[in-house]
């Protein structure tokens, strides 16, 4: 009875992790997205700083978010809010 009390807790653990872990990435891109309207031409790294990120944490939210591109380079270009389709 113990091995499944203990059993159900990990799952449960494990469960609210993954969940939270999913909730964090919707919140990222959704702070992502704001910003972006507010002023397409933020910088990587001003967004990195708005949200309190790595650099790399902000790309990888922007990658897997399938819902913003660049447009041009670092210097000049600017962000694009694309709508996300369905696959």
């Amino acid at each position: 009875v113990h091995d499944n009390v203990h059993d159900v807790h990990d799952n449960v653990h494990d469960n609210v992790h993954d969940n939270a872990h999913v909730i964090s990435i919707q919140d990222d891109t959704t702070k992502i997205i704001n910003a972006i309207k507010i002023n397409p031409e933020i910088s990587l790294n001003e967004l990195a700083k708005y949200m309190g990120k790595s650099k790399k944490t902000v790309q990888r939210a922007i990658k897997g978010s399938g819902q913003v591109i660049r447009i041009g380079g670092e210097k000049g270009g600017y962000w694009k809010i694309v709508k996300k389709t369905d696959e």
